[in-house]
């Protein structure tokens, strides 16, 4: 049987991840997932000092794939990390829920299922706006 991209994180990520890190509070945790290209990777982290500010996270937790460990070492705005071996297995029904203990997906495709890919680019709206929208950043 296989698992949607949304019972693995719920049934395997996040239990694993609490089980080996009890010192995170799962009332107040968020999980930010950073992945494709090396450009996703700079813009989502980039944001993630201004996600603090605004949403005001307890811990900020970043799911990232092993290739770009390199990169989220430059950054120091979160509390810990799940790696993984490839990508996080989404697609655009993964969820919209943006909330602690869901796992938010900000990168152009996935935010309100791709559907305003179409609208950013005929109206020339810069890529770090893509991410700040899938953020929910001013």
């Amino acid at each position: 049987m296989e698992l949607s991209p949304r019972e693995f994180f719920q049934g395997v990520l996040l239990s694993e991840f609490y089980k080996h890190k009890p010192e995170f509070n799962s009332q107040n945790t968020w999980f930010i997932n950073v992945y494709n290209g090396i450009g996703d990777a700079f813009f989502i982290l980039g944001l993630l000092r201004g996600f603090r500010k605004v949403h005001k996270p307890k811990f900020l937790i970043i799911v990232v794939r092993e290739g770009l460990l390199p990169i989220t070492r430059l950054y120091k705005d979160y509390d810990s990390s799940i790696v993984l071996d490839n990508d996080f297995p989404a697609n655009v029904n993964h969820t919209q829920a943006f909330q602690p203990n869901e796992l938010i997906m900000s990168s152009k495709s996935f935010v309100n299922k791709g559907d305003w890919i179409d609208l950013v680019t005929s109206n020339c709206i810069p890529h770090v706006d893509w991410y700040k929208y899938g953020l929910k950043l001013p």
